[in-house]
């Protein structure tokens, strides 16, 4: 049954096609009055946008959503830097002026709603209000960055890891939402506006999970306020209706499963580059696409499921083999 399902589901992927990168979670579907928020306290459990779905986890033990959860936020207040302003980003409004983003705390996973590869390729992150407040500043709780001499390493990170099918992925995206470690104290940096972060690597995944790091740990874990703030969720489409059918690239691997080589076919193919992945998304190998067909010799792999990825800077196409 296993080996069934395997089967079906890369027959069906090796039929997606390329598409420019879009964004489709902008948040802008979900209704928000005037400077609020929805955290689930009204019994939601999730928010869905584009093809992205965002649990809550809001806890009614601690008054507010917990570890793992999102908010939808288009709160305005960049100044107030303390726990009465939980759901505020620092800029102050979403990515590109739009009003809604989402507030993320520590553990929180995007799920992708379709049965396909999720494809991200791009998101925008930012700090909330009240973790750069208390970076910059201090409190009775939390240190300020630097010490105070400004000397001190510090740092607030950011780790994103892509799952598939309940498997980590080897590859992970670093985003730093605040550094101090640099020799020149001038360098030293807590992000302020919306800035675009590369998380293509993980876009054979199915959802990402996003971790905080912090120098700053006390005798009950990381004192730093574990929230940060995310706007424009992008990938590929798998599906383009706007294209003509001569602009859309694909590509199929026959045969599938194979033993000893694939020939990978571009359907209106355009240079570009393939990637080939395991299917705990370590990179095996990168070839240039300068034809329509590729023969790929596969004697060397273990037997397994494998993941191509191509694409030109602007569209990808990915598909699937089994290795017998």
């Amino acid at each position: 049954m296993r080996l069934f399902t395997l089967m079906f589901f890369v027959i069906m992927a090796s039929q997606l096609t390329a598409q420019p990168l879009t964004t489709v979670s902008d948040f802008e579907n979900i209704q928000l009055e005037q400077d609020s928020f929805l955290n689930g306290s009204d019994g939601q459990t999730e928010f869905e946008s584009g093809h992205c779905i965002f649990p809550t986890n809001y806890s009614t033990d601690f008054g507010g959503f917990w570890a793992g959860g999102w908010a939808i936020s288009n709160m305005t207040d960049s100044q107030t830097g303390d726990f009465t302003n939980l759901y505020s980003a620092k800029p102050g409004i979403g990515q590109g002026m739009s009003e809604n983003y989402a507030v993320g705390q520590q553990g929180a996973k995007v799920y992708n709603s379709t049965f396909s590869s999720s494809l991200f390729s791009e998101i925008y992150l930012t700090n909330s209000t009240y973790a750069y407040e208390v970076i910059k500043n201090g409190n009775d709780f939390s240190k300020k960055f630097g010490g105070e001499t400004g000397d001190d390493p510090d740092y607030f990170r950011l780790i994103i890891e892509g799952w598939y099918e309940g498997e980590l992925i080897d590859e992970q995206v670093e985003f730093y939402l605040a550094d101090y470690r640099f020799e020149d104290n001038a360098m030293d940096y807590i992000v302020d506006d919306w800035t675009i972060v590369d998380i293509s690597t993980l876009s054979i995944a199915d959802s990402i999970r996003f971790t905080l790091e912090s120098t700053d740990i006390g005798d009950y874990g990381i004192n730093t306020p574990l929230f940060f703030c995310m706007d424009n969720v992008i990938r590929a489409n798998l599906v383009n209706t706007n294209q003509p059918e001569s602009a859309v690239v694909a590509m199929s691997v026959q045969p599938n499963p194979a033993k000893e080589q694939i020939t990978v076919d571009f359907q209106n193919w355009k240079n570009g580059q393939l990637q080939m992945h395991s299917s705990n998304g370590q990179l095996i190998n990168t070839w240039p696409v300068q034809d329509q067909r590729m023969d790929i010799h596969i004697n060397d792999l273990a037997s397994g499921i494998y993941f191509l990825r191509w694409t030109d800077g602007q569209q990808v196409a990915t598909s699937r083999f089994i290795k017998e």
